[in-house]
């Protein structure tokens, strides 16, 4: 069975049983892994060896598996705009609020990682994200570019609820060693500048990433 592990940490082999950390149970995703494509996760390794044992049979039969590797534009087109807009049209969310999260999405985020595979998606990339919208020729203020973040962590979440992914890249943010040195790698002018991009992160951490997007995505 060709099954991957993964947690917050990252993946978990035999480096990882042998000098840690740990597995996070919590968090641990089982991904089958069939000529080099990736099921979605899986909180169990025995779910993922059932989708292991169809997948190598659909490959026997010549079925393409690629379709299952999701960017992150087909994501946000196929799994995560989708059920925003259910929840618009439910009357949990507002019409605006749906409209932003399209809008921000389509215009500040999917054009420069829309193509970026959903399972390669990094942190570093979301800081050259930020850092383009700062460069830009009409570069954008911080509180749009926090709205940019706010959306991607949105989406992020959606893909590990869904089990695409293991952990949301966005709130490994936090664990940058300090404000100065991110403001000094972007390019700030200021840590105060930093302060204000990343302030969705920066704060208290204590409530669940799903409380803190779902608040995230109405702006509060």
């Amino acid at each position: 069975m060709a099954i991957t592990v993964q947690d917050r940490h990252g993946t978990y082999g035999r480096t990882r049983k042998a000098e840690g950390p740990p597995l996070d149970k919590r968090t641990a995703r089982y991904f089958a892994v069939v000529d080099n494509v990736w099921s979605r996760g899986f909180p169990t390794r025995k779910a993922a060896e059932q989708v292991e044992r169809k997948m190598r049979s659909d490959a026997d039969r010549g079925v393409s598996l690629s379709g299952s590797v999701l960017t992150l534009r087909e994501f946000f087109e196929g799994v995560s705009w989708p059920s925003v807009d259910a929840r618009q049209k439910r009357g949990d969310i507002a019409l605006g609020t749906a409209l932003h999260y399209k809008i921000v999405a389509e215009s500040y985020i999917l054009p420069t990682l829309g193509a970026k595979r959903l399972r390669h998606l990094r942190a570093a990339d979301l800081r050259t994200l930020y850092a383009e919208l700062r460069d830009r020729d009409k570069p954008l203020s911080p509180r749009t570019i926090q709205a940019a973040h706010r959306v991607a962590s949105m989406m992020l979440v959606f893909a590990v609820e869904d089990g695409y992914i293991a952990s949301n890249p966005t709130l490994m943010l936090r664990a940058v060693v300090s404000v100065p040195v991110v403001s000094e790698h972007l390019g700030h002018a200021s840590a105060s500048i930093t302060m204000d991009v990343y302030a969705h992160v920066l704060r208290d951490q204590r409530s669940d990433a799903t409380a803190k997007s779902a608040a995230a995505i109405d702006g509060t």
